[in-house]
């Protein structure tokens, strides 16, 4: 069974996700890229958007079972 997360849209722009266990919203992409460029496409999304930072245990499990529903 999938996972239902909320999404909403930040500043009327692009829906971001917010995954449970984390303190921030998600925008998951899948495009080949450096990293200077996955960082900029960050911006071009959103003024404040940047690649992820993972802080503890809980986010980078959340992040990962997010992940995983992509890949079934």
């Amino acid at each position: 069974m999938k996972t239902v997360t909320p999404r909403c849209l930040v500043d009327g722009r692009r829906e971001f996700t917010h995954l449970p266990g984390t303190s921030s919203l998600h925008k998951t992409l899948f495009e080949r890229c450096d990293w200077e460029d996955a960082r900029l496409r960050c911006h071009l999304l959103h003024p404040r958007a940047h690649l992820v930072v993972i802080d503890d245990e809980a986010e980078n499990t959340a992040i990962r079972n997010h992940l995983l529903t992509y890949s079934s």
